[in-house]
């Protein structure tokens, strides 16, 4: 049989076959621009037209390249369709591919949600972005935070995404202690407002400072040679200072600056002797006496009890110096009358807090010859902390504003107050008040 000849596109040709011709002419109609081809059909993920997007319509996918069909759509016959829009023809009469592919999934899918509980309630709610059954597939690993917070691991399939130090941040901290007889916190847009009085008992010098002189300290005790005395007052000025020295037992340790007044002292720690202060002069300035039993033996552990039994839900922080003279603390819980012995080794004490008072009377000690060092009276939750006279150290606090100063009664035209602290750039700051 003779073979039929057939001419398309203006090739003629006689091998049997079947054979097609493209009309494109209408595009010659097109508006100008970019050109987006709408696919209707199913696939796996992606959002279904039955979820409504932000302004109230039916959700679309929507693609400017193969990878966003990828992206987008998992497999089914909307993905093979995406991938094949953006397969550029070779005929001339067919310009390039659509700069988007819209797909519309009208197959039905949901996203998948976890729930995790901290404290009998749903703390944490998570909703994946896409849709499928695919998503309930998702794995979820939480720890603690590298520093802070949570640290939140999500995988699902070959794809790993981590998120760490997630929360951990209070969202307000606000701590006082001290006598307070009013106080008052409020939060606004942009910063934290305190507002509080403090009233305050006088304190005097034992007699008058000689302009001009430093300042001396001694202890009546040899054990008392690592602790810091803090020495506050004004230069020849009138500008607040203030000079730190060590004690060195019961010899004379002498400040480097000199002072025109010395408004007060304060010490690090307690002290087993009695700290005497003086100036240049031989003026009896303060007298600090502490609360050590005894000192404790260098180097020991330490060893914390009480004398009553019910006092088993308390935590005893000690606070002490290395034998590099590094600062050190260790916290243990107590057992009534049972001895709690730590693991840190101590080269001196410092200081004693109780996480509120207890109902006997407790005791720290060095834990291999027990030498009781502190001893922590009924009621009472602090030794050590801020001994000094002359100055009132609150536990800090933030606010904004400034600080107003009153006075019961008229002190004369000698008296004055300093207010030491920090800015708001963290530099410190200091103004004296008359």
């Amino acid at each position: 049989m003779a073979a039929s000849t057939i001419t398309v596109q203006g090739t003629r040709t006689a091998v049997p076959g079947a054979y097609s011709e493209i009309d494109a002419s209408d595009l010659d109609n097109l508006a100008p621009g970019p050109k987006k081809l709408v696919l209707i059909g199913t696939g796996e993920g992606g959002t279904p037209i039955t979820v409504n997007n932000s302004a109230g319509k039916p959700a679309l996918n929507v693609a400017t390249s193969p990878s966003g069909v990828r992206d987008m759509v998992r497999g089914g016959k909307l993905r093979k369709a995406g991938l094949q829009a953006y397969g550029a023809s070779r005929d001339a009469d067919i310009p390039a591919g659509p700069a988007q592919v819209v797909m519309a999934k009208v197959n039905p899918a949901t996203r998948a949600t976890g729930k995790f509980q901290g404290a009998g309630v749903d703390a944490l709610k998570l909703l994946t972005l896409d849709y499928g059954a695919f998503t309930n597939q998702t794995s979820v690993l939480i720890e603690n935070g590298t520093n802070k917070g949570k640290k939140v691991t999500l995988s699902q399939g070959e794809k790993t995404e981590t998120g760490d130090d997630i929360g951990g941040d209070p969202y307000l901290q606000l701590h006082y202690q001290g006598d307070a007889s009013k106080m008052r916190a409020e939060v606004k847009a942009a910063k934290l407002l305190v507002d509080y009085e403090v009233t305050q008992s006088g304190y005097s010098d034992a007699s008058g400072h000689s302009a001009g002189d430093a300042v001396t300290a001694s202890s009546a005790n040899a054990a008392d040679d690592y602790q810091f005395l803090e020495v506050f007052g004004l230069d020849a000025s009138q500008n607040p200072i203030k000079d730190r020295v060590k004690l060195d037992g019961t010899s004379t340790v002498t400040t480097s600056k000199s002072f025109d007044q010395v408004t007060g002292v304060r010490l690090d720690s307690e002290t087993v002797g009695q700290i005497t202060v003086e100036d240049e002069s031989a003026n009896g300035l303060f007298t600090l006496g502490g609360n050590l039993d005894n000192d404790h033996d260098a180097g020991e552990k330490i060893t914390v009890t009480s004398d009553n039994s019910a006092d088993t839900d308390i935590d005893v922080t000690v606070y002490g110096v290395t034998g590099a003279g590094g600062r050190l603390a260790e916290t243990l819980a107590l057992d009534g009358t049972n001895d709690i012995d730590g693991a840190k080794a101590f080269e001196d004490l410092t200081a004693v807090k109780l996480s509120k008072a207890a109902a006997g009377n407790v005791t720290v000690k060095s834990q291999t010859t027990a030498t009781t060092v502190f001893s922590v009276t009924a009621g009472t939750t602090a030794i050590g902390l801020r001994v000094g006279s002359g100055v009132y150290v609150p536990d800090l606090m933030a606010f904004d504003g400034p600080v107003k100063v009153t006075l019961d009664q008229d002190p004369g035209s000698t008296a004055y107050v300093v207010i030491r602290g920090r800015n708001s750039k963290g530099e410190l700051v200091a103004e004296a008040v008359e």
